[in-house]
């Protein structure tokens, strides 16, 4: 029932306790208005907490989502964002220019006030939301047997009572089915033309606006359709706007080096216990390297070196063939991983503009602190890369090449992998080993970071390849995430550097 009676009433200040609807299985939450606003609130870096609004609490206005902050209730998702913004000084989050907050105001009604009524019309019209009450949706609440009958009896009056009479009230719910699909199809064309080739519909950065898009396109990628053929359209014949969402959706890594991603991710593999400590930008080996580890009081540094002790300290050899021929595979395509590409990206990285992610707060940026200190934090940073990055990668040779040729040389180790790879499900076969941790770690940063601005196209190319062109790579990937690094979101989310990856 709706009511300003606060739910947390031991609040702390600055905190933002936002009340939704429970999650589902295809998609943290099924209001468009709720994940818009929790995709908000993590583009915003704002501290919150979510609390199940258990299909009954509701604020004084009868919405969800609504948050409490300070102990005052605010309702309406848009009202929200404006609030918070004030509060946590995020007002530099979107433009300050007229014409594109008309923009913004237009395309945000075309989202809210249009496509999301064009689709609860036809999903009423067609299927009555049943999907909403399988167990992907919100059926595993509703308990079993009689309970559950009841609820579902509830939950369809609801259903009737907020969808096809509000819709009707708004005007879609009046339209066909065939005509609603026509108005949706039309909206999500001025959406793709909007978005062209921009990585956000605000620009170079995430906005408001791309929460906002996200939160009511979602249902379209992730939520089965009556007939598919919107989901289609999203997917084949408007493909940035899948882009888009894939772009959104995806976290960065838990760790920008590749050779740290590789040696976490074979740690977990030899399932050999660990304890992760920031270097904090200034702790290095004696061999000035990271990352490196400490054993029984021992410092050994070199990821490669690392592995090689470990296996022999924990008996991890059986991990790795056996086989000559086999091993010196392996050493090749290490080579290739950790020698040839690595240093092409990094170097194609460097004359592009591609480390300024770093500086981000979705890089390292949010350890940076602010004001002053920020910026002679990201001073010391851009020299630290230069004589790290540009200088070493002209040293190796990678840095002597164009953009153009270093993105031919990436290009060619990638078909190179994948014509290796083939159809296994591993490069070492049926099973992870050490060559797999390895090809993760420097593939995923194509994946998963951001591409710079400078020369954006090169990039975007590369990740195409890994994606669709050798989609082995890809799928590969994604294998290696999903079985060993289940909490990903978690430890990108929280910049907690001791997860626990092993979920029951």
């Amino acid at each position: 029932m709706p009511s300003t009676a606060l739910l947390k009433r031991d609040w702390q200040k600055q905190h933002v306790y936002m009340i939704q609807y429970p999650r589902c299985r295809v998609l943290p939450n099924l209001s468009p208005w709720s994940l818009k606003l929790e995709t908000w609130l993590r583009m915003a870096d704002i501290p919150f907490t979510n609390i199940n609004n258990e299909f009954k609490k509701f604020s004084s206005k009868g919405q969800v989502p609504f948050v409490e902050l300070n102990g005052r209730q605010i309702a309406d998702s848009n009202i929200i964002i404006d609030t918070l913004k004030q509060e946590f000084g995020k007002g530099d989050m979107d433009s300050s220019d007229p014409k594109d907050q008309s923009l913004v105001r237009a395309y945000t009604a075309l989202a809210e006030d249009h496509l999301t009524w064009a689709m609860f019309a036809m999903r009423w019209k067609m299927d009555r939301f049943n999907f909403v009450l399988t167990d992907d949706g919100f059926g595993r609440y509703f308990g079993t047997g009689m309970k559950k009958r009841l609820n579902h009896f509830m939950i369809k009056r609801m259903n009737k009572k907020l969808v096809a009479g509000r819709a009707n009230a708004q005007g879609m719910g009046r339209h066909s089915s065939d005509e609603l699909h026509e108005i949706a199809k039309e909206t999500l064309k001025s959406m793709c033309i909007f978005l062209g080739d921009k990585p956000y519909f605000g620009g170079d950065r995430p906005t408001t606006l791309d929460a906002t898009m996200f939160g009511h396109l979602a249902g379209l990628v992730y939520i089965p359709t009556p007939n598919g053929l919107l989901t289609k359209y999203v997917k084949e014949t408007y493909p940035n706007l899948c882009q888009f969402m894939e772009r959104i959706k995806e976290k960065p890594l838990p760790n920008l080096s590749p050779w740290s991603l590789k040696l976490e991710t074979w740690l977990r593999m030899a399932e050999i216990p660990f304890t992760n400590i920031n270097n904090e930008f200034k702790i290095f080996s004696s061999k000035g390297q990271v990352p490196f580890i400490e054993l029984n009081g021992r410092q050994i540094a070199d990821s490669n070196i690392i592995i090689e002790t470990l296996k022999h300290e924990f008996g991890k050899e059986n991990m790795d063939p056996t086989d000559p021929k086999e091993q010196s595979l392996a050493r090749a395509f290490t080579a290739l991983a950790e020698d040839h590409l690595t240093w092409a990206m990094f170097a194609m990285r460097s004359k592009t503009g591609g480390f300024n992610f770093t500086l981000t707060d979705d890089g390292w940026g949010r350890y940076h602190g602010t004001g002053m200190k920020r910026r002679f934090t990201q001073f010391m940073l851009k020299r630290m890369s230069k004589r790290l990055v540009t200088d070493r990668a002209n040293a190796q040779g990678m840095g002597r090449h164009s953009p153009d040729e270093l993105h031919e040389i990436a290009k060619e180790a990638l078909k190179s992998m994948c014509i290796f790879l083939g159809d296994k499900p591993y490069f070492g076969g049926d099973r992870a080993t050490t060559l797999d941790a390895t090809m993760f770690g420097h593939l995923a940063s194509l994946i998963y970071i951001p591409t710079p601005n400078g020369v954006p196209n090169l990039f975007q190319l590369l990740t195409k390849y890994v994606k669709e062109t050798y989609p082995n790579l890809g799928q590969f990937v994604e294998r290696i995430k999903e079985k060993y690094w289940p909490d990903w979101e978690e430890t990108c989310s929280t910049m907690n550097m001791n997860t626990h990856h092993k979920k029951e």
